[in-house]
């Protein structure tokens, strides 16, 4: 009986890039209110979601990929759910300059930036052993390379000037700590389903982690489910 009523407490399942046809805040609508998250691959998938969660508990977003045109589509839908500001903006992460670029553009419109979430991806759906070295080495340019690409870009830009630790392992780990606040995002396997906890207080626990014994440099968070 329990296992039937958590069922049907879920959100439905979306297998497009659509926006939820509706949303039941577990957590306060004003979560993340008037907070900024920059999220790479922002525009289809794990990061649209993402970012349509953020939004729908008060953040603006900037959703960051190659695809300009995927973009502005997505923003429009986001912000029309949500009534929260989107902005899209073009990047690679490969390209530190087109990095760079975009968080400038991030902070002149919104003068802040709170969240980074590396979910930027290449993929190639087949075994290993049909991988060319070139496409390989593509995903490796993407997913690792990225990822240190954006996390130093924003650090250099905006959190090494703010008291605020950015911690950005991957789509289904992220962890961000500023002062008083301390963020979970854990993306579930199926795209559709996110968790997310903040916590007022660092003495507050957080996945069985006291965080006020608990170095920063000793938080890990480890998924079942690994998206990348």
């Amino acid at each position: 009986m329990a296992e039937l009523r958590k069922r049907q407490e879920l959100p439905e399942d979306v297998g497009s890039d659509d926006c939820l046809a509706s949303y039941t805040h577990i957590y306060s609508p004003d979560l993340l209110k008037d907070q900024v998250a920059f999220i790479t691959g922002g525009g289809s998938g794990i990061g649209l979601r993402i970012a349509e969660i953020f939004m729908r508990h008060g953040c603006d977003a900037v959703i960051a990929s190659r695809n300009l045109d995927k973009l502005k589509e997505a923003a429009v839908k986001l912000s029309a759910v949500s009534g929260r500001r989107c902005l899209p903006l073009r990047i690679d992460v490969r390209q530190p300059e087109s990095i760079i670029a975009a968080v400038d553009e991030t902070l002149k419109e919104f003068g802040r930036l709170d969240i980074l979430i590396n979910n930027a991806a290449g993929n190639f759906l087949c075994p290993a052993s049909a991988l060319s070295f070139n496409a390989f080495k593509t995903v490796l340019e993407i997913d690792t390379m990225g990822t240190f690409n954006t996390s130093k870009v924003v650090y250099e830009k905006w959190f090494k000037v703010c008291d605020f630790i950015c911690l950005p392992l991957n789509a289904s780990h992220i962890m961000c700590m500023k002062t008083e606040i301390f963020l979970i995002l854990t993306a579930i396997h199926n795209q559709n389903w996110f968790t997310f906890h903040k916590h007022a207080q660092r003495n507050r626990l957080v996945s069985g982690i006291n965080l006020s014994e608990t170095k920063t440099s000793d938080l890990i968070l480890i998924s079942e489910n690994n998206i990348c």
